[in-house]
């Protein structure tokens, strides 16, 4: 009879340390893929849609051609102060001509 309540308290003991202490759970298995497509709704009425190499870090935003055609057009990607000042200089809002 002893053996007997030995063996249940050990069982009962073994369940609720498992439950106390879960396993790890193994990997999923399948990979993320090296390209991510993003979707963002923009300010205009329109969902904006990005293509990321997570490798590089290079991103693409696909655009319409006047024909209706889609492609990938690549984006500039600024990492530090000297590649935004570059590319401030370059994208500098254009000067309206004066009224007279």
């Amino acid at each position: 009879m002893k053996k007997m309540l030995l063996a249940m308290a050990s069982m009962l003991c073994s369940v609720c340390w498992s439950q106390a202490h879960p396993q790890p759970q193994p990997a999923k298995t399948g990979q993320v893929g090296r390209f991510q497509l993003v979707l963002y709704q923009g300010e205009k009425p329109r969902m904006n849609t990005y293509l990321l190499d997570t490798v590089t870090g290079t991103i693409w935003i696909m655009v319409s051609a006047p024909d209706e055609t889609t492609f990938w057009e690549p984006m500039e990607k600024v990492d530090n102060e000297a590649e935004e000042a570059t590319f401030l200089r370059k994208h500098q809002k254009k000067k309206e001509p004066e009224k007279k």
